[in-house]
């Protein structure tokens, strides 16, 4: 193997690392303070174990198999508390920092403990998406999502509603449902 070789591959592996948000922090703070909790870890076998049972034939599946087919790894996680005094903005930090690097596209920060708080970050390569995340922190919720791979943004709300993935419509460069047109959530 060629040492340009070696190169590539180191930069695709930190590319790749980089793109999944360690959760565990968050995980260990938060064991035994919620009421409820959400996981969703959907890896590369996962994901392909899943797009095999989706028809090819049904118009609606055969369109999530395309979205799905260069997306590596979907992570959810919501947290719900009973009081809202369970996690801290310095928590929120605590993610917000792990994004360095990436495209901030939408931030929302309240300055009250406790109020509202949302982010959507953007890993870019060119004009592809390489990894996402949606941080929301609302009232005694806390919920994040990190998608990992290359993914188009136009494509983004067809899996809002899915995978425990919230609804992504109006986001800058996601265009809107049109009218009309029920989520998954919804129907």
């Amino acid at each position: 193997m060629s040492w340009q070789s070696v190169i590539l591959l180191t930069a695709l592996s930190a590319t790749a690392w980089a793109q999944q948000i360690p959760l565990e922090g968050l995980e260990k703070k938060f064991a035994g303070k919620t009421t409820e909790t959400v996981e969703v870890n959907l890896d590369g076998n996962m994901l392909g174990l899943a797009m095999r049972f989706l028809d090819d034939k049904d118009p609606d599946q055969a369109k999530a198999k395309r979205i799905l087919a260069d997306i590596k790894a979907i992570y959810v996680r919501v947290w719900k508390f009973e009081k809202q005094v369970e996690y801290t903005n310095a928590d929120l930090e605590a993610v917000r920092s792990q994004l360095k690097g990436w495209s901030k596209v939408v931030d929302v920060r309240s300055a009250k403990q406790q109020g509202d708080n949302a982010g959507v970050y953007m890993q870019l390569a060119g004009d592809k998406i390489q990894g996402l995340v949606v941080l929301a922190a609302d009232g005694n919720e806390l919920t994040l999502v990190n998608l990992v791979g290359s993914m188009d943004p136009a494509n983004l709300r067809e899996l809002g509603g899915t995978f425990g993935i919230p609804n992504l419509s109006g986001m800058p460069g996601i265009a809107a449902p049109k009218p009309g047109t029920r989520t998954k959530d919804e129907e």
